[in-house]
């Protein structure tokens, strides 16, 4: 038992400092590849808390590994080996289960990223530069229609800059995660139905790139005190009116008690407001000048880079109220990637967690299988004596591999049926059970196994029979 000790505690405390020497290196390879976005990404490293706990953690470790082989020994003598070469296979079979767990979960993280990110948001962020302000009430008036008189001007300052091909208000930014739900009715229809409403000026749809299906945008003069307009998006339009013909249709909010029928003056395509992995509602717009708010989401297209715009545009915008804050400037491909922030860390954590394993797992089964050849030296050379050939040997070498990640890999399948249910709603796009992963994964299990076990049965197919059978 000392002896056991002896040897095994210092391989521990190498084991630890190399790992703790790895971490620190994996820590600055991965750091960089996280959002940007993510909050205090600054202070993530190696704390002394973590330290201490991988240091004890690993001295614990080291004590197991050196009781189990003691009590093997002593169990050997009782029993024979057989009964801890048993154990060494459950342990191979139990770490590749665990590989294919990670691994399937890693596939199913990565798959659903890629779903999302080829998600078509209903339309174009390029180019354009998203901004917010909220108007003062005690400096710009307190009616809507006063309010609408500063943001125009603002407005057109800003699509008047150098560079800037138009501008346009919102109340909401798409894929900001924010509704402002409502249930709207239709004239001469039993139909209601609840939709996501947003206020917006004449250029919005145009600065966003965002498709006009039928009818008209909104205009200049469509503003308070004129007949009241809306447009729908095609979800909607399609859903009450199916192949007729929305335009000139009537709507109102029926909750809202004298509110007037809303005429619908266009048809616009579907975007996607909550997310690019949730789309629960359809959209209908007003004319930010009928209904008019004080929280202002401004968006501009450029011709160039929308980040080297953002100063001449804050000029502009200084130029009409000096006073004037702006707040989350950002430009809009750069909005959309913040939705996927949460995915992408599940993804470079999962990811790198299923790697990690994966090569655990090559290493211990190349030891497993090299330790057992070694220990059957004597086996293989007196079957080389009575006519086997070294193929012989190595298809027996490769066969019990196989049968060991076979079982490892069919242990982990099983678990991973189960577990990955979990995971249902971090998935999109792609079932739990899905084959491609699955399949992806005893694809490479089934390669890593092989490759793990060839340098050792290819040492066995060379055993020469009169020296092993000396040397044992």
């Amino acid at each position: 038992m000392r002896q056991t000790f002896v040897e095994t505690i210092p391989l521990g405390i190498a084991g630890a400092a190399l790992g703790i020497l790895g971490a620190d290196a994996l820590l600055k390879l991965l750091v960089p590849l996280l959002p940007s976005g993510l909050p205090r990404v600054e202070e993530i490293a190696i704390h002394p808390p973590v330290l201490l706990f991988t240091i004890a953690l690993s001295i614990g470790g080291a004590f197991a590994v050196s009781i189990a082989p003691a009590l093997q020994v002593s169990a050997s003598l009782q029993r024979g080996p057989a009964s801890h070469s048993r154990v060494r296979d459950l342990l191979v079979c139990a770490e590749i289960a665990c590989t294919v767990v990670l691994l399937v979960s890693a596939g199913l993280l990565m798959r659903s990223f890629l779903n999302v990110r080829a998600t078509n948001p209903g339309f174009r962020p390029d180019h354009v530069l998203g901004l917010h302000i909220a108007v003062d009430r005690s400096t710009h008036g307190n009616t809507d229609r006063e309010v609408w008189r500063y943001l125009s001007r603002l407005i057109g300052r800003v699509q008047s800059t150098p560079g800037v091909e138009s501008a346009a208000a919102v109340n909401r930014l798409p894929l900001g995660g924010q509704t402002q739900t409502l249930q709207i009715e239709f004239e001469g229809r039993d139909t209601k139905v609840n939709i996501d409403s947003r206020s917006a000026s004449s250029n919005y749809f145009r600065t966003l790139g965002i498709p006009l299906l039928a009818g008209r945008a909104f205009r200049e003069d469509d503003i308070a005190g004129r007949p009241d307009v809306g447009i729908l998006d095609d979800w909607i339009a399609r859903q009450v009116f199916g192949n007729e013909s929305p335009i000139g249709k009537r709507f109102r909010v029926p909750i809202v008690p004298g509110m007037p029928w809303v005429q619908i003056v266009g048809v616009v395509g579907h975007i996607r407001h909550e997310g690019l992995d949730r789309d629960p509602r359809p959209q209908v717009y007003w004319p930010y000048a009928q209904r008019t708010q004080d929280r202002v989401a401004i968006v501009v297209k450029t011709a160039g880079d929308p980040m080297a715009m953002t100063p001449a545009i804050r000029a502009a915008i200084r130029e009409i109220d000096p006073n004037q804050p702006l707040y989350d400037v950002f430009p809009m491909s750069e909005f959309i990637a913040r939705t996927l922030l949460a995915r992408r860390l599940n993804l470079v954590l999962v990811g790198s967690f299923a790697a990690l394993a994966l090569l655990l797992a090559s290493i211990g089964l190349y030891g497993v299988v090299s330790h057992l050849t070694a220990r059957r030296s004597r086996e293989f050379a007196v079957r080389l004596a009575v006519g086997a050939t070294p193929a012989n040997l190595l298809a027996m070498v490769f066969r019990q591999s196989l049968a060991r990640g076979s079982l490892g890999l069919a242990v982990g399948l099983l678990l991973s049926t189960a577990i990955t249910r979990l995971l249902s709603t971090m998935i999109h796009g792609v079932t739990a059970l899905d084959p491609l992963t699955y399949t992806s994964v005893v694809v490479v299990l089934l390669i890593v196994v092989v490759v793990a076990s060839y340098v050792p049965a290819l040492r066995v197919s060379r055993t020469h029979p009169v020296s092993a059978l000396r040397d044992s």
